[in-house]
């Protein structure tokens, strides 16, 4: 399989457009925020056809420490929740035999760069929501003990806050209602965040990501105001979220995926999602790259013609391995989700 992606890598990097070209996508030659590159979605076939079994809402990171994404339950919507654990690595995904949180779907994840392992809260696991935290490094789950912990949530919106070194996680839905909330984890301890002003949360199927590109890294949140997809954008910084007003800006997406890419395809927030249809879905997915620091915060729309059909609770994370016989660069990855009603378990990587 790396062979086949190999040849395909070397002819994607000798066909960049060269300065003064126009990129793929739409994103201007011209005083462009960050190195060009074309991107480009690749639909990866896994080593030994070894992958994991379909679903939607799983939790993913990229483990920093140990160069390999960890994947962590979800559901494929007729059985209980999965409990697996599963590694992906320079095309190849792996299942962990190793005990852990259990069973669940809608749980958060994120690596946590001070502590230096991933942390996963919450969940949902039939009628129950859960407020638990998790920490996974070294291919080892250890259930954390803090003093106090965000109320029971799942399908929360979770990101690493660059500026405060903080993993912050906010929104989502309790089993009776959605959650506006915004809480932060440092160093093994939770705390509520005090906000000012307006706030974009409203509950469940809204993204959050952390964009290096504005004030050094801190949050963006994309979603609508019902909590069931939308198109308004927040920025936010020193304990106050502001309504970007961008010129430009996707069309409304419904539980989408959001995850900042720090190399590849402009050192930006990249959106994959489903248009929003209101549970009528039209089935066309959509890529957007978002650019904080660019002109006060600027969307660009990709436009692939080569994209993963349309999907909802994809689990989408950047990953660091920095693979010799590929790229020599990080990527996009993204895994499964639901369309319609049928679980997926495609693997795509955005380069």
């Amino acid at each position: 399989m790396w062979a086949t992606l190999s040849t395909l890598a070397l002819a994607l990097i000798f066909s960049f457009p060269s300065v003064g070209a126009r990129a793929v996508g739409g994103i201007p030659a011209s005083g462009s925020p960050a190195p060009l590159h074309v991107a480009h979605w690749m639909k990866v076939a896994p080593t030994g056809g070894v992958h994991p079994s379909a679903r939607y809402a799983a939790a993913m990171a990229d483990d920093e420490k140990d160069h390999y994404v960890v994947l962590f339950g979800g559901t494929n919507g007729s059985i209980r929740p999965f409990a697996d654990t599963w590694s992906y690595q320079g095309g190849t995904w792996s299942k962990l035999n190793v005990s852990g949180p259990s069973a669940r779907w809608g749980a958060s994840m994120v690596w946590d760069r001070v502590t230096g392992y991933l942390v996963m809260f919450g969940g949902r696991n039939g009628s129950s929501a859960m407020n638990d935290t998790w920490s996974f490094v070294g291919g080892k789950w250890s259930r954390l003990a803090p003093s106090s912990s965000p109320p029971a949530r799942y399908l929360a919106q979770a990101t690493y806050y660059g500026n405060t070194r903080e993993v912050v996680i906010g929104g989502g839905a309790s089993l009776v209602a959605n959650l506006t909330d915004l809480w932060a984890f440092r160093h093994g301890k939770w705390a509520a965040i005090p906000l000012t002003g307006s706030q974009p949360f409203h509950g469940r199927f809204s993204a959050i990501s952390n964009d290096g590109t504005g004030n050094g890294g801190s949050p963006v949140y994309v979603g609508g105001s019902t909590g069931f997809g939308g198109n308004s954008t927040w920025t936010f910084w020193a304990g106050k979220w502001t309504l970007a007003t961008p010129k430009s800006q996707p069309p409304a997406t419904y539980w989408m995926a959001l995850a900042y890419d720090s190399q590849r395809v402009a050192h930006g927030d990249v959106l994959f999602g489903e248009l929003a249809g209101g549970g009528s879905h039209p089935g066309y997915s959509v890529t957007w790259l978002f650019n904080a620091g660019y002109n006060g915060g600027t969307w660009f729309n990709l436009s692939l013609t080569m994209r993963p059909g349309a999907r909802e609770g994809a689990s989408m994370t950047f990953d660091n391995y920095r693979s010799t016989q590929v790229f020599g660069f990080g990527y996009m990855l993204l895994f499964g989700g639901r369309s319609g009603t049928t679980a997926l378990s495609d693997t795509w990587i955005l380069n």
